[in-house]
């Protein structure tokens, strides 16, 4: 039993991998048989409310991979004083890639729809681990769902398959020959602050070093957390936009 869970825990880890690889890769546009719509954003009650609708329009049987094959990310713009990177765009995320259990893949009949309805923080956190820093930032913007799943029970079989083969070798070497379908969908997210004038209606900004931690072993760190507010501070001060959001992190 010992065992078991630990295999299907090191198979979560690398769905995660997989998750992480689809963040940072360019928008897939799908004319694919699995079909999701999104209702306007909206914030409510400090959560930035999804509902998101997922329909298999194909004439057999989908499957959906994990616990939650849904995931949100967010832009953020990149600020460097050396990096060539800076002024670059790049994305983390905001909902989905921790909840991901030990990735049973789920039947979707023809014809079914799934109905999620999602709360988003106001904020995600960002940590450098060198620096000890620990911060939140705005979700604003816009925001990128990606939906994932197989076509058939075979692909998820031979899914799994390759994963458990990879852990069995250790090779290290990500398999390539099946990986989960994506739909992905782009939503501009409705504003939450007193000012939304550009550039404080965009994506915020990210140092280098800094990157969404999973798990997030800063959060407690009064220290991390003390010195994430300077730095948000002195950006709000420079950028002139609002922070309040940036500004207000707990450690409940």
């Amino acid at each position: 039993m010992r065992r078991r869970r630990h295999s299907e825990f090191l198979l979560a880890l690398l769905f995660v991998v997989f998750v992480a690889n689809v963040i940072s890769a360019p928008c897939q546009e799908s004319s694919q048989p699995f079909k999701i719509s999104l209702a306007p954003p909206e914030w409510r009650n400090g959560c930035l409310q999804l509902r998101i609708d997922r329909v298999n329009a194909s004439h057999s049987t989908l499957y959906l991979p994990g616990d939650s094959p849904i995931v949100v990310s967010t832009w953020v713009m990149r600020w460097s004083n050396t990096s060539a990177k800076h002024g670059e765009t790049g994305r983390v995320a905001v909902y989905g890639v921790s909840d991901i259990g030990g990735i049973p893949a789920s039947p979707l009949a023809r014809g079914e729809a799934r109905n999620d309805h999602l709360c988003i923080k106001g904020t995600v956190p960002v940590a450098d681990l060198k620096q000890e820093t620990r911060r939140e930032i705005p979700v604003r913007g816009k925001i990128r769902i990606d939906s994932f799943y197989f076509l058939n029970e075979q692909e998820w079989i031979a899914y799994r398959a390759e994963q458990e083969e990879l852990l069995r070798t250790g090779s290290g070497v990500w398999p390539t020959k099946v990986v989960p379908r994506i739909v992905t969908l782009i939503a501009t997210i409705p504003c939450a602050a007193p000012r939304c004038a550009p550039p404080c209606d965009g994506p915020p900004v990210v140092l280098d070093g800094e990157a969404l931690l999973v798990p997030d072993v800063l959060r407690y760190s009064e220290g991390a957390n003390k010195r994430g507010r300077a730095i948000t501070t002195e950006l709000s001060r420079s950028s002139g936009c609002d922070a309040l959001s940036e500004s207000n992190q707990t450690l409940d």
